[in-house]
């Protein structure tokens, strides 16, 4: 049997739950609603849609945003409809009935338990596990060399030797005058692909999660922008040489 439990209470009870994204969800029927009141916060996942939050109320102590639901959610994520996860320091224990409970289930909740974070900021008791940091640097570099990938594919060629210096700029320059703008476009999609990706591993698909993380998503598009000045700098400079 699963439960959840917050300061000595159980706050829902089944005999399995969903798992997704490192969370238990349980059935809407296995909540004990005396401990929940509505609260008005909101957030959105790309790709699981709307979340709704609960408050969560036990023995006059209040967890603000305890638990989220999915009132109607995307066609990729129909598994969650009417049923609620938890966070902010609720507890899940026991395992699903008729099935051995993997590593993950059995580690504390708050070991790899991943985070959603609330369109504001949760108020009140409870522990909250803290996110991964944003890898800014992979991201920053890889956009900013797939958008110059025009001059810089050329260039890496000649210095592995596959290409000779004089060819490797010609191709380089041709590339660049007739696609360059292209380029331009896939670093700056692959920035936002990235960037999405990281935000939805770590539950941030929020707007509250974005303006947390507003100075990592500018440093990171910093980042992007440096490599490619960076790198237009250096397959200028090598030009020289082969021109």
């Amino acid at each position: 049997m699963m439960r959840a439990v917050w300061n000595g209470a159980v706050l829902a009870e089944a005999p399995s739950t969903v798992r997704l994204e490192g969370n238990d969800y349980f059935p809407q029927e296995s909540l004990h609603l005396q401990y929940f009141t509505d609260s008005p916060t909101k957030s959105v996942c790309p790709w699981k849609g709307l979340a709704r939050y609960y408050t969560v109320v036990v023995d006059g102590a209040t967890n603000t945003n305890a638990a989220w639901y999915y009132p109607k959610p995307s066609p990729l994520a129909r598994r969650i409809k009417n049923h609620v996860a938890f966070w902010n320091g609720v507890e899940i224990e026991g395992e699903p009935e008729g099935s051995r409970a993997s590593l993950a289930q059995r580690l504390p909740s708050s070991f790899g338990r991943k985070t959603l974070m609330s369109s504001t900021a949760a108020a009140g008791g409870g522990h909250q596990t803290a996110p991964r940091a944003l890898p800014m640097w992979r991201i920053g570099i890889t956009s900013g060399v797939t958008g110059l990938l025009c001059c810089v594919g050329p260039t890496v060629l000649a210095i592995l030797g596959i290409l000779s210096g004089a060819t490797a700029l010609a191709w380089a320059d041709n590339l660049y005058d007739h696609y360059a703008w292209w380029f331009r476009v896939g670093g700056l999609a692959a920035l936002m692909g990235l960037t999405w990706l990281a935000l939805r591993r770590r539950n941030q698909c929020s707007i509250d999660g974005v303006r947390r993380w507003r100075w990592r998503l500018l440093g990171t598009l910093g980042i992007a922008v440096g490599t490619y000045l960076a790198l237009y700098a250096l397959t200028t400079w090598l030009g020289t040489f082969a021109s």
